[in-house]
C-alpha cells in the first residue's frame, strides 16, 4: 500500500528473529518461527495439545466454538502454571474435515483477539500431527481465514490483510 517493498520476496526483524516473506498467486506469506515442541496435556478435566509455535499454546478441541468458554476458561487456563511456567495461549478449535474453527485467547491481551498467527500454525500442526490432515491448512478465525502451509522445513501463514491503524511518529527516538 505505501510502497515498502516492491520485492516478490525478503526477509524482516521482528522481536522474535529473522523472518522470511513472500508475495505469490496474489498472496502474501509470512513466515512463523515455529519450534514446533509438541506434547499431550490434560486441562480441566480435557485432552488438549501444547505445542511451542516460538509462543506457548494449548489446542483445545471443543464441540460448538460459538459456546465454548473463551473468556472464562481462557483466562483460568492462561495463567502461569506449573504445567505452563510461561503461560499459555489457549485455542479453540471447532474440528471440521475441511474448515476447523478456531477462538483464541491470548494471555498478554487477557482477552478473546480475532485471529492469531502462531496459534493458527499450532493449530496446524495439531491437525496434521494428530488428525492426519494435510499441507496447506485453512482454518476459520473471527477476523477472517488464515493458511498455514508447511514448505522447505518453514512453517507459513497467509491471511486477509486490512489497514486497521495508521499513525505518526515524531522523533527520532524508537
Amino acid at each position: 500500500r505505501n510502497g515498502v517493498t516492491q520485492k516478490p520476496g525478503g526477509t524482516f526483524i521482528a522481536d522474535d528473529g529473522v523472518h522470511g516473506y513472500k508475495m505469490s498467486a496474489g498472496k502474501f506469506w509470512i513466515e512463523i518461527l515455529a519450534l514446533a515442541t509438541r506434547r499431550d496435556v490434560v486441562v480441566d478435566g480435557q485432552s488438549a495439545t501444547f505445542i511451542d509455535t516460538g509462543v506457548p499454546h494449548v489446542v483445545l478441541p471443543v464441540g460448538d466454538i460459538a459456546t465454548a468458554p473463551v473468556n472464562e476458561l481462557g483466562y483460568r487456563l492462561s495463567r502461569v502454571s506449573e504445567q505452563f511456567p510461561q503461560g499459555a495461549n489457549i485455542n479453540f478449535i471447532e474440528l471440521d474435515d475441511h474448515l476447523s474453527k478456531v477462538r483464541t485467547f491470548e494471555r498478554g491481551v487477557d482477552a478473546e483477539t480475532l485471529a492469531c498467527g502462531t496459534g493458527a500454525t499450532a493449530c496446524a500442526i495439531y491437525l496434521t500431527e494428530s488428525k492426519g490432515r494435510s499441507w496447506p491448512i485453512d482454518l476459520n478465525f473471527p477476523g477472517g481465514i488464515l493458511t498455514i502451509d508447511y514448505s522447505e522445513h518453514r512453517y507459513w501463514l497467509s491471511g486477509p490483510v486490512e489497514l486497521v491503524f495508521e499513525g505518526r511518529f515524531h522523533g527520532n527516538r524508537l
